[in-house]
């Protein structure tokens, strides 16, 4: 259970590969949701795409890398992961 659930107004649809996602575009521009399921707060929108073709942001104030394809992104202290998404344990945060 539980794999087609989208967050904060996401759209659920179809990939073409049988598989599902979440369409966070369709909460609006307004609203800036990203990830598998809309669960982070896009911070920063990266110009490049990831392997797979899909866009690429940062959370929890992380700013993209600048460069044609997504290299990551620069995360601000207490934070980790591609798109910062994750709390580092045990460090102080600025949130």
């Amino acid at each position: 259970g539980g794999r087609g659930i989208c967050f904060h107004g996401g759209k659920c649809m179809e990939e073409e590969d049988g598989g599902w996602g979440c369409d966070c575009l369709a909460i609006g521009k307004d609203q800036a949701w990203a990830g598998k399921h809309c669960e982070f707060q896009a911070d920063d929108w990266c110009e490049g795409k990831d392997d797979k073709g899909n866009t690429v942001f940062c959370a929890n104030g992380g700013k993209c890398k600048k460069g044609e394809t997504h290299h990551g992104c620069l995360c601000e202290k207490g934070w980790y992961g591609d798109h910062c998404e994750f709390r580092a344990e045990g460090l102080p945060t600025n949130s």
